[in-house]
């Protein structure tokens, strides 16, 4: 029986010197048929040159390199939804320019637990991280994030809050059906290239889809040096929006009430295991502690009080700006994609 095609989108901006180790690292891959999409995302390197080198030299009748050509760069999650459209396959991989495929049978293993446990996305539980392969170090293997792991794939709603503090899910790590994109909404093009991953994912346990979990390691993850303090507050400010947006609506419709127990007792563990992860997105947080306390059999309310200071303390040391945030929350809240959102949302909606 013929195998089904598996399309792999890579969406590349001024990645010359990466790309051709993605690229190659999918060549790599045990399955076949696969169809590799690069989405040049408005390059002004040399991008375009080696990716038109490596379609020259890749002799293999089971890999096809497609290269889309975008002229102005409007950011990876764009650059995303453009190559999951164009691609052919049932199947759907998304590999960053700079990560790479290291487990040569990850395409091949997904498909096969997808397919047993029927569902429609999945991700690899474990992956490397480093500036480099053999200066890299290994995630998803301490007790800590295997019960981060065990909690996500055992209930979305835990998934749901684990995304809010601690992504478990790897981007390159992800496969998807193409009927979940279709049926369920893709990535939030507004959102450019700040946490578009994490909306997703957050958007997909609210509705309730559940993943399935490879428990080895897929991908590498390249990290690049520190970056600048302007850009920390930009990936701060970035997936605090994305976060209260969702927060926002799920208090309007009524479902943060029955997420209350779950959220309170989850924050009170974010608080007791990590003193500063409740930092990590301070207006999320502020949101979640307001919305608490503000309930009335709401337990451990000193706690939280004293806490809610401390984050408000935080907001002010960042130079956020309330009022600002709030605007900005109400601007992407008109997005198409988050009024998708809101639309399945409120019909629970099922694949057929």
């Amino acid at each position: 029986m013929q195998k089904e095609l598996v399309s792999v989108v890579i969406p590349s901006h001024n990645a010359e010197n990466f790309i051709k180790n993605a690229i190659i690292s999918v060549y790599k891959q045990s399955y076949r048929p696969i169809e590799i999409i690069v989405v040049n995302d408005g390059s002004t390197d040399q991008t375009i040159k080696v990716v038109e080198n490596l379609k020259s030299t890749i002799l293999d009748n089971g890999v096809f390199i497609r290269l889309i050509n975008l002229v102005e760069n409007k950011g990876a999650a764009n650059a995303l939804n453009i190559g999951f459209k164009e691609a052919k396959g049932n199947y759907i991989c998304w590999l960053s320019a700079d990560d790479m495929f290291i487990n040569p049978q990850k395409i091949e293993k997904q498909i096969l637990l997808m397919r047993k446990t029927n569902t429609v996305w999945s991700y690899c539980e474990k992956y490397y991280v480093g500036e480099s392969i053999d200066k890299s170090i290994l995630m998803g293997n301490s007790l800590k994030f295997k019960i981060y792991q065990f909690l996500a794939s055992y209930n979305v709603n835990f998934l749901f809050l684990l995304l809010l503090y601690s992504n478990p899910v790897n981007g390159s790590s992800l496969m998807f059906h193409k009927n979940c994109i279709e049926y369920y909404g893709n990535f939030d093009p507004t959102l450019k290239n700040i946490d578009a991953d994490g909306d997703l994912l957050m958007r997909y346990s609210l509705l309730k889809i559940k993943p399935s979990v490879l428990k080895e390691v897929g991908v590498f993850y390249t990290q690049h040096p520190l970056q600048t303090s302007r850009k920390i507050k930009e990936m701060i400010y970035g997936c605090d929006l994305t976060r209260v947006r969702i927060l926002r609506l799920l208090e309007r419709e009524g479902i943060l009430e029955e997420l209350s127990k779950l959220i309170l007792y989850f924050f009170l563990f974010i608080i007791y295991s990590n003193k500063k992860a409740h930092l990590a997105y301070p207006f999320t947080s502020e949101f979640l502690l307001d919305y608490l306390i503000k309930r009335k059999n709401t337990p451990f309310k000193k706690l939280l009080k004293r806490t809610l200071i401390e984050v408000t303390e935080y907001i002010k040391y960042l130079g956020f700006d309330k009022e600002t945030f709030y605007k900005d929350i109400e601007e992407k809240s008109k997005s198409i994609v988050f009024e998708e959102f809101k639309r399945l949302l409120k019909e629970g909606r099922k694949i057929q």
